[in-house]
This record gives structure tokens, sequence and C-alpha cells, in this order.
């Protein structure tokens, strides 16, 4: 759930000019050339973009232009300069970037991400082109790391980018990072990302074993009460569930993580001091024994539902210095997730039920980037947008996400073998790294119109993982060929180039065999950023010389 809706997005094709010198005679037609100037640069390509790559050039000269602005021998030119110094650019984190004209990243993403960690292992940033990738002239300085937030959270995965990018490599300095940001930019930002609370109570938290030491961390040192802590949990949360953004339930899922990390990380070292972070009085169980217990206090009465101040605030707990200590403290939701973990009638400590509930985390995934490699089912990615119309974003949302949060993952890997994909294929590769270590749901899972495909009649009894995928992979087929004319293999089986990082997902095609029925369906239309998915889907239809795969 994003509050600033107004914001300026980054396109990955934008040019950004700091400096730029014309040289030209007294009577040349100065602001006409500085228009071809500008049209040159925009309509030019550079290698690799469609992809996700960024470049940034220190210099580039362009000689031997006419000086009556011949718009095509203008736009020729400039292409070759630029073509030239992309051929030569190196890497950003290769040492040798400093002295280069010109370096290049794998998406703005991955600059943004090296900038943070180098930022927070204190490494001297020296090279001239980081500030152009944090958009600001100035050198960096002690606010660098807010920035580099900011820059990220303006990306079409939003809060999903940065957590992506924080929680990239473990062991990074989460003392340094959270002592930097100001306690007011962390509250706003925790404003943003609330919504309303959840219709359902809390799901299980889930915090990924690449998040979990971090949070923990944090817990021990900043304590129960500190909001950057709950942002910090927030990410992790988003960083296994990005879908948890659109629905703005990441935040109360954090606190409810924070509540049984507590007892395990500090036991009762840790206090609650005013301002502790807590779920919602309704989602926590009182017992029934005749000792009083510390009861949360309402919110205060000009709390907005989806603002910071509903979720926490330092007024809302001031004088509560009880913690979870038992199973029975905990929210209903979290203590019935983990139930069958726990023997009835018992009363565990928290640190076994802290185990037990992040084993239920996802793994991590497999190779996270790709670039640039051909496959023969450039068209898979299409389906999405007939995932999309039929229902998959409300059925996860009503209750289908308890199959595994990759269940999508699971209905397009058998849509590419139902296409005769062949498995050495860079998409079915890919698709299998993110299913490794996840078995997903062995329970039977109910079958009701909620969670059931619009275009299929609802079962009425529970049925396995296996036959929910099958359900989804039929009524994706049935669509296609009713509503589209077009045979799902159809859709599927089209060459082109894939590639892939943490947030993005690019596919290009060749632009002569662009099929109309496809067209004609809106099935190649950009899905954008898909939070049900956890990428920012786009498609590119280029001409045959324009592939550098």
């Amino acid at each position: 759930m994003n509050a600033r809706t107004n914001w300026q997005l980054h396109d990955r094709y934008g040019r950004h000019v700091r400096r730029a010198r014309l040289c030209v005679e007294a009577h040349a037609p100065a602001h006409r050339l500085a228009f071809t100037i500008e049209e040159a640069l925009r309509l030019a390509s550079l290698p690799g973009e469609n992809e996700g790559r960024s470049y940034y050039f220190r210099h580039l000269r362009v000689t031997g232009l006419p000086a009556r602005g011949d718009r095509h021998q203008w736009l020729e030119k400039f292409q070759r300069a630029l073509d030239g110094e992309a051929d030569r650019a190196i890497h950003g984190a290769d040492p040798r970037a400093a002295s280069a004209n010109a370096v290049f990243f794998r998406g703005e993403q991955e600059a943004l991400e090296i900038l943070l960690h180098r930022v927070l292992s204190r490494q001297a940033i020296r090279e001239w082109f980081w500030p152009m990738v944090t958009g600001d002239g100035s050198p960096l300085g002690s606010g660098s790391i807010v920035d580099i937030v900011e820059r990220l959270r303006d990306r079409p995965a939003s809060w999903v980018a940065v957590a992506a990018a924080l929680f990239a490599t473990g062991g990074f300095d989460v003392v340094s990072l959270l002592e930097v940001i100001p306690s007011a930019v962390v509250e706003g930002w925790l404003r943003e990302m609330t919504g309303p609370p959840p219709m359902r109570g809390l799901a299980a938290p889930r915090i990924p074993p690449q998040g979990l030491s971090a949070v923990q961390q944090a817990l021990r040192v900043f304590g129960l009460s500190s909001p950057r802590v709950l942002w910090l949990a927030t990410l992790a949360i988003l960083l296994d569930s990005p879908a948890e953004m659109a629905a703005g339930t990441a935040v109360w899922r954090a606190q409810s993580a924070l509540l049984l990390l507590a007892g395990g990380v500090a036991g009762d070292a840790v206090r609650a001091a005013p301002g502790v972070s807590a779920v919602p009085e309704s989602s926590v169980r009182h017992t029934g024994s005749s000792a009083p217990r510390a009861s949360l206090p309402a919110p205060a009465a000009d709390a907005r539902p989806g603002s910071a101040a509903s979720v926490w605030s330092p007024e809302r707990l001031a004088g509560h210095s009880a913690l979870p200590a038992s199973l029975a403290d905990v929210p209903d939701t979290l203590a019935e997730s983990i139930g069958a973990v726990v023997s009835p009638g018992s009363s565990p400590a928290l640190p076994a039920v802290i185990s037990a509930a992040a084993s239920l985390s996802r793994p991590a995934p497999g190779p996270w980037y790709c670039s640039g490699l051909r496959t023969h089912a450039a068209g898979l990615f299409f389906l999405l947008n007939v995932l999309r119309r039929i229902g998959m974003p409300d059925a996860l949302a009503a209750g289908l996400a308890a199959a595994g949060p990759n269940f999508p993952v699971r209905v397009l890997q058998r849509l590419a073998a139902h296409a005769a994909t062949a498995p050495e294929d860079p998409i079915p590769v890919w698709l299998n790294s993110l299913l490794a270590g996840d078995p997903g749901s062995r329970d039977l899972l109910p079958c009701d119109a909620s969670c059931w495909p619009p275009n299929l009649r609802p079962s009425r009894n529970s049925a396995s993982l296996d036959y929910i995928v099958r359900v989804w992979c039929l009524a994706v087929r049935r669509w296609c060929w009713r509503a589209g004319g077009i045979g799902a293999r159809d859709v599927i089986s089209r060459s082109g180039v894939f590639s892939v990082n943490r947030t993005d997902l690019d596919v290009s095609l060749p632009l002569d065999q662009a099929d109309i029925r496809v067209r004609r369906a809106g099935l190649d239309l950009d899905p954008g950023w898909l939070p049900w998915f956890g990428r920012v889907v786009r498609f590119h239809y280029l001409f045959r010389g324009e592939f550098r795969a």
C-alpha cells in the first residue's frame, strides 16, 4: 500500500545529461541543434538496455556533425559514439571502473545495492559515477544511506526493492544502518507502509533466514520499542511475501514477529519500554487465569485507520512491561499456526516456538541474475496477464496463499511442461531454482469459490496442492482458447531472450514474429509490478539486429 500516489518513477530508458557543450559557428541555429542533441540521446539504444542494463558515461565526444543539423546523420553519429563507449564499458564493481570512461550495472537496482553495502561497510566512495547513481551532484555525505533508500523506494517495486537490496548479502552492519536513520524519517516510512488492520487477523509471520539474524541483532541493540526495528522487520516480511506491500499488512505481521522474537532474543532482558510495538488488542488471546494480565491500551482517539499511530505510538503502551512468555500470550492466528509443533496444554518456551515458526520461512532463492539467455518459451510470461484476469491475486488474498508463496510459480512451471519446453531452457531452470527446497503445502486445501478460477466450477471437496495447480493450469488454457482464440502451447512456444534480476523480469521477442492473436487479447501488454509474483515484468519487441544475447 503506497501513500505516495504521485511518485516520480525513474525509467530505465531515461537520459540525464549533467553538462553539455556545443561548438558551432556564430550563425548556426543553436536552439535547433540543441533539440537535435536531445532527440539523438533519447532515441539511441544501448546494448542490453532491454535486459535491464544501466550505463553511466563520464564524457561523450561526438565530432564531424553537419552544421545544418541533418537529423539522420546526427542520430547515426550519436548512436555510433554511444555504441563505441558502451562496448568498452566496465562493470561498476570492477576495480578499474574508477578510471574508465563508461561503466555499467545490471540495472539501477544492482548499482544502488552495491553502493548501499559499501557505505554500510565504511568503504571509501571515490568513483566519479556514484553521484550519478544517486541522482545527486554533491559528494556522498553522512545522510547517504537515507538517500539510497529513498532512491530504491522510487523504483516500481517500492519497498520490496529496498528489502531485496538490503538483505542481498548477509552480515551487513545493521547497527550502523539504523543509527544513521533519524527516527522521524522511519516513522514516516512506517506510516506509508501501514494499511488497515487485517480482516482475518494476523497470519503466521515469516521472517526469511536471510533477514532473521539482522532483525535479531537490531532487537538486542535497540529494543522492542524502537520504530527502526519495526521498519527492519517489515522489510524482512516483504522479502518473503511481496504481496504484503499491496495489502498493507506487512507492518502488522512484523509486529507479531517481533513479539515472538523478543522472548527468544533477549528473554527477560528485553524491556517493553514506552513506545513498544504491539499487535492490535483484538488479536491477543486473553487467558482465563485469575491473575490480572496487562492488556493492550486502545489506540488514540485521533488515530486514523492505516496510519502508523494506529499501529504503534509512544503513548499506546506506556507503562506496560508485560511480554509474551508462553504460547497463550501470542496472537490467536500465530498460536494456531504453530500449534502442531506443541503438545496440547503445554506452555513451551518461546525459543522453541520461534524455531518452529522460522522453519516455515521460504528458503533463499536460486541464482538471482541472468541476462540475455535465449529461450524457446518466451511467451510463458504472457500468461501472467491471463492469471491476473482470471483472479489469481484475489484468490491468493482469499486463502490460496496457504498453498505456499510460490503457487504462481508452480502454475507457470506446469504450463511450461504442458508446452513441452526443454528442461535445460533457462526459463524452466529459473522457475525450478525458485522452488528449490520449497515442498509446498502437504495438507488438503479447501476448494471454495474464493480460491477457484471463475471460469471453472468449484469443487466441494478439499484437494491436494498438485490438484489445485492443475486446475489453475486448465483455467489458463481454457481462457486462452475461448477468449483469445489461441492455444496455450502457441502462446508459450516462442523464441526470444530472457533476463531476470532481484526485482525485474524482461522478455525480448523479434518484432517480425508478433502474433496478432496475442496482440488482440492484450497478452503482451506490460504487466508492470506484480506483487503476487514478486517481479516487475516487461515485454520488448526488437528488430533482429538489436538482439545481443
